[in-house]
């Protein structure tokens, strides 16, 4: 279990990125970070596989501070998803998911590229689970739809078997269909590996549909945590800086297909 302790990080130009943050990710679920640019996600994100240190607080896991540890055992029982990718446009579909076992391979293995057969294994079966077929194996990762490049980049972040996957705006760069269709993807892929996945999102519908618990932060601070239902069209004005009730429209369009919704919620 991952869990923030009054967290607080301030960068050096004086930027207040992230102010007493308190969050459990509870093993198993899906934990969205809700809030605009610049409200904090993906400092979080980052305090949690050790690129970012936070300036007060503090990260554990199961007890004990990540400064404590060996970040490179606890980076092996984390899943990446970046919302650029970063998989390799010149290896295959394959070479591309077995990456995601590099930190469990000798040096010599991975520069030749020769993984135990038992992770082939799995890279394969993984690729299944994100409904690319036997086909695409041997394509290059350059040759794939957007959708299809981050359905390669989630079979990838499970292939250690991780405890949490920490998604950055998976989603941001695709069409609202494949955007649904890779977050189903991700949430069952989690479910059947029993992996917490804390995701940062600013696309209010869909943290809406797929979150199990949202985290909803303004300004680094959290002004909202639980079910999605509990997303009042007031709360949503504290998040966004904008007035929902017609005049003002946010700058995010997917919060305009939930209007009817909220009201709905908070009436």
């Amino acid at each position: 279990m991952f869990e923030f302790h009054s967290v607080g990080k301030v960068f050096d130009d004086g930027t207040v990125a992230v102010d007493g943050v308190d969050l459990r990710v509870r093993r198993g679920e899906f934990c969205v970070l809700l809030g605009p640019s610049g409200s904090g996600k993906s400092t979080l994100l980052g305090m949690v596989n050790g690129l970012i240190t936070p300036t007060s607080g503090s990260v554990s896991h199961d007890g004990t501070p990540l400064v404590d540890l060996n970040i490179g055992e606890i980076r092996c029982k984390m899943g990446m998803i970046h919302q650029q990718l970063h998989l390799v446009p010149r290896l295959s579909v394959l070479g591309n998911v077995l990456s995601g076992a590099l930190p469990a391979v000798s040096l010599w293995r991975s520069l030749l590229g020769l993984f135990p057969i038992d992770f082939m294994r799995k890279a394969c079966n993984l690729l299944q689970e994100v409904d690319l077929d036997a086909d695409h194996l041997y394509r290059r990762a350059s040759t794939l739809s957007g959708g299809q490049q981050q359905r390669v980049a989630i079979a990838r972040a499970f292939m250690l078997d991780p405890e949490i996957v920490l998604a950055d705006e998976p989603v941001a760069s695709l069409d609202p269909a494949n955007s649904r269709m890779v977050l189903q993807l991700l949430k069952g892929t989690s479910r059947r590996h029993n992996a917490s996945v804390l995701c940062s999102l600013h696309h209010l519908e869909l943290a809406m549909e797929f979150a199990d618990r949202v985290v909803a932060l303004c300004k680094g601070k959290v002004i909202y945590e639980g079910p999605p239902s509990g997303l009042t069209r007031e709360l949503l004005d504290r998040i966004y800086g904008v007035g929902l009730n017609g005049k003002s429209a946010p700058a995010d369009a997917a919060l305009t297909p939930r209007m009817e919704t909220l009201t709905a919620v908070s009436a």
